[in-house]
């Protein structure tokens, strides 16, 4: 069989992916994956649709991802010079995978290696200690 170049990398997968409620839904990426080869990807435009064009003829591996909602994926063989729709219907995820950053702010006065200077709100502001014994304050 004789493939004329132009031909080789003509191929179409294009669709519409909705929710469970049949609405449409714009920001999902859509990535398609072949055995080999680079994956290329496409995002659903305001109507849901996407286009992944000039790929090669071969089996894809399609991934359809937006936050909150579960990966779909479907497969798909597209011949030389055909064009393939694949539709994909996504459900919201009722788990959602969380990553929380945050800064140490507090420090346990019995850790720390010089107390008294890590109390004090400036480091050029002098703190006084009461004294225990006498409850008086030192320097008076």
């Amino acid at each position: 069989m004789l493939v004329v170049p132009a031909l080789a990398e003509a191929q179409t997968i294009h669709g519409v992916v909705h929710d469970e409620t049949g609405a449409t839904m714009p920001g999902v990426t859509v990535e398609a994956r072949a055995a080999g080869r680079a994956p290329r990807a496409a995002v659903t435009n305001a109507s849901g649709a996407y286009t992944i064009d000039h790929l090669p003829a071969a089996a894809y591996q399609l991934t359809f991802t937006l936050p909150s909602f579960a990966a779909a994926r479907r497969d798909v063989v597209v011949a030389v010079g055909a064009s393939a729709r694949v539709d994909a219907v996504l459900h919201l995820s009722l788990s959602a995978e969380v990553t929380v950053t945050g800064k140490r702010t507090f420090t346990n006065i019995a850790d720390a290696e010089r107390p008294a200077e890590n109390l004090s709100a400036s480091p050029n502001r002098r703190v006084r200690a009461r004294s225990p014994r006498n409850n008086s304050t030192p320097g008076r």
